[in-house]
Parts: structure tokens; C-alpha cells; sequence
């Protein structure tokens, strides 16, 4: 239902508006056949458009076009994966931008301060062991590990911008207005709220899974060969410094930003599209291919990560939520960065 006083659109049986507390009841749909329900787009939810550009215009439905895919004047009133407002393509853009923000972030942060300490008068090496000797060093990983947190705080901007229906809007050849009041709450879109089990038992399958997914770990690195050192191994063992940033961005950003691409927007989109086992298998490979560089070279790490990724996505379909997905993430790579911090050779994610 749309919230007559803010505009918010919230879940079908929700009776009172989540943003701003007014009561839904009497709210009127004007929805009159099969799928998600559609609402008279409110005038002064769009004041920040020029009168040209307001809805009823024919350039409202024609150039307000959301970043969700569809026009903006089509509001879903239900949180199910069935009815996410924005679609695959939108869903694989987010991931493809995560994938690339996460590369090119670090990697221009560390070059602007190469670049830096040249134009100072700092030596770089010239040859190529040397170089990467250098690129090696304390302070050049620090910096590169810490710009990977600017790069997680971005990638969640966007999905926060998608999951939330932030409005865009063409305005003829004057560029794009934009207002980041979105039209949904983010909690509701994403599918935070987890209901069925009671609490007790949801606390106990989370601490379970993620229990029994450390062992999985231990497990393969017992029976699994590793063929030589991995860049995460190689990453941990450069500082004390190194190893906290690791296990600071794998508790406290890491979760919520890949959860958030991978189980937010990435799965909900899919399994509209192309079903729900489908949808767990690409979901579950996308998250597994991001991460294999990281860890080629060890094939118990490589292993662990392909469980934890289809359990994690296994969660998120049959719970139908997205919150047991971040918590038993975030324990897991909690767990994991004790390790970093008391021994620095533990797989953390």
C-alpha cells in the first residue's frame, strides 16, 4: 500500500507506514488485475520533477524511467521474491559493477600513491622481482586493503539506490534530477524480516550452519592437497596491520555488501526469471567465481568456498529471507578472523 501522507510503498499487509508511522487504513489500490498491485502515483512524490515532467504527462511514463527497469510510476506493493521491481539485467549490472569496483578501487589507490612517492623522489624498482617486492611491502597492502572498504562502502550506495527505487528522472537536455528518498523501505525490499522459526531456533540454525561450515573447512584442508601458497595466505602474513583491516572488512563490510549484491538483488531477480534452483546454482557460481583467484592454488579453500556459497544461497531460497543469509556470513568470517588475528594463516572468507 502507498502511505497517503510520505508516498512510501510498503507490503500489502502492512497496516501502518514503516517510514513514517501513518495508518494504511482505507488506503485505496487501484489495482485490477493478476500480478503486483499498482498504485496512482502520488503528484507531490515527484515535486522535484519540473511540471513538464510530473506524473499524467506522457514524458513521465516515457523518460521517468527507474533504475529498476520499468517506468516509475508503477509501484509494486509486495516485498516477495516474486514481485522485486527490478530486474536480471539490473541485478547482473550491480554484480558486474561490484566485481569491477572491488578491482579497480585498490588498484588506482595503490597506483596515485606509487605515483606519489615517484613525483617525491622516493626510489620505485625497476626490475620486475624488485617491483613486485615493492608492491608487496606493508604500506603499499595496507593501503590497498583499507581502499577495499571505500569500494564495499560504494557498491552498497547502489544497492541500496536499487533495492530502494531512488528515483530518476530525464529532464529533456538539462541531465538526470535525482532524489535519494526512495520508495521502499530498504529492510522491506531486501527481505530483511525472517519469520517461521522462533527465535531461539533461528539463533541456533545460524550458529549451527556456521559451526558446521568452519568444519567443512577443517575437513578439507585435511584431505585436500594445496598445490602452493595462496595470494589471501600471502595477504595475511604481510602485517599485523594487514590482518586486522582483513578481519575488520571481512566482519563488518564484507557480509552485507556481497550478501546484499549476491542474496538482495542478484537472487530475487533470477529466480523470477528463471525459477528458484536455477537461480541457487548461477547465484552460488557467480559468488564462487569471484573469489577463485583469491584462493587458487589451495584446493581445500576453493572447496570450502563453493559449500559455503550454495548453503548461503540454499538459505536465502528456503528461508525466504535475507537475514539468516548475512548472519551466518558474518559469524562465519568472524570465526575465520579470530584466526587471522591469532595466527594469520586461517582462511577468513
Amino acid at each position: 500500500m502507498k502511505c497517503p501522507g510520505c508516498g512510501l510503498i510498503n507490503s500489502a499487509t502492512t497496516t501502518a507506514c514503516r517510514r513514517c508511522g501513518a495508518s494504511l487504513e482505507g488506503a485505496v489500490s487501484t489495482h485490477t488485475g493478476p500480478g503486483p498491485s499498482r498504485a496512482v502515483p502520488d503528484q507531490a512524490a515527484y515535486s522535484f520533477l519540473a511540471p513538464k515532467f510530473q506524473p499524467g504527462s506522457p514524458y513521465f511514463r516515457d523518460n521517468a524511467a527507474g533504475i529498476h527497469g520499468y517506468s516509475a510510476n508503477q509501484d509494486a506493493t509486495s516485498t516477495g521474491d516474486d514481485e522485486a521491481p527490478w530486474g536480471t539485467p539490473v541485478a547482473l549490472a550491480v554484480w558486474l559493477f561490484s566485481v569491477i569496483t572491488i578491482l579497480a578501487i585498490p588498484f588506482f589507490v595503490v597506483l596515485a600513491y606509487i605515483y606519489l612517492e615517484s613525483w617525491m623522489g622516493a626510489p620505485i624498482p625497476k626490475g620486475d622481482w624488485a617491483f613486485e617486492q615493492y608492491v608487496r611491502s606493508p604500506p603499499i597492502v595496507t593501503l590497498g586493503v583499507a581502499s577495499t572498504i571505500a569500494a564495499h562502502g560504494l557498491t552498497f550506495v547502489i544497492v541500496r539506490m536499487v533495492a530502494t527505487q531512488c528515483a530518476f528522472a530525464k529532464i529533456g537536455s538539462h541531465g538526470v534530477a535525482f532524489t535519494w528518498r526512495g520508495r521502499r523501505e530498504f529492510l522491506d525490499a531486501i527481505a530483511w524480516r525472517w519469520t517461521g522459526p522462533s527465535p531461539g531456533a533461528q539463533f541456533g540454525l545460524v550458529v549451527g550452519i556456521a559451526v558446521g561450515l568452519i568444519l567443512v573447512g577443517v575437513f578439507f584442508n585435511a584431505v585436500l592437497p594445496q598445490s602452493h601458497e595462496t595470494d589471501f595466505e600471502k595477504l595475511i602474513k604481510t602485517s599485523q596491520q594487514v590482518r586486522i583491516l582483513v578481519a575488520f572488512t571481512a566482519v563488518f563490510t564484507a557480509p552485507i555488501v556481497e550478501e546484499g549484491v549476491y542474496r538482495g538483488l542478484l537472487y530475487p531477480a533470477l529466480s523470477r526469471t528463471v525459477g528458484m534452483r536455477p537461480a541457487v546454482i548461477v547465484v552460488s557460481t557467480l559468488f564462487f567465481g569471484v573469489h577463485v583467484f583469491q584462493y587458487s592454488g589451495s584446493a581445500a579453500a576453493l572447496a570450502t568456498i563453493a559449500v559455503l556459497s550454495l548453503t548461503l544461497t540454499t538459505l536465502r531460497a528456503k528461508a525466504g529471507s535475507f537475514l539468516p543469509c548475512l548472519a551466518v556470513h558474518t559469524l562465519y568470517n568472524a570465526i575465520g578472523s579470530v584466526g587471522i588475528l591469532l595466527q594469520g594463516t586461517h582462511h577468513g572468507r
